[in-house]
């Protein structure tokens, strides 16, 4: 995460940092599930499991 380095100096704190990370986590994972769901037939749960590793 971009915002490790400002944890490492003292600027935020790893309180801070924790939900932001884990939200900005979150989002691209449902962005993924999103885009393996445009697939079709077989393809589907091949595209689901790449989305969610």
């Amino acid at each position: 995460s971009a915002l490790t380095p400002l944890v490492g100096i003292g600027m935020i704190k790893v309180e801070r940092m924790y939900p932001l990370t884990l939200g900005s986590n979150i989002g691209t994972t449902g962005t993924g599930i999103l885009a393996a769901m445009a697939a079709s037939g077989d393809q589907l749960p091949v595209a689901l499991q790449i989305a969610l590793c």
